[in-house]
């Protein structure tokens, strides 16, 4: 048979493959060793800030 094999359409990508490590996702990230958490992750990073609300002042009544 000398029939040309057609071009594939694209390349093959592997559904298991992991998704790429960013600083980001290394900031959001919660530190275990074992069973024991050694950093809570920063779970502000790259979501907008939002506006707090302005403290009241405790008032005391005499």
């Amino acid at each position: 048979m000398n029939a040309k094999l057609q071009e594939s359409e694209a390349a093959w990508t592997d559904p298991d493959d992991a998704p790429e490590i960013t600083e980001e996702w290394i900031a959001e990230a919660e530190l275990y060793n074992g069973d024991r958490l050694v950093r809570l992750g920063d779970k502000t990073v790259g979501t907008p800030a939002i506006a707090q609300p302005t403290p009241v002042p405790f008032a005391t009544h005499h």
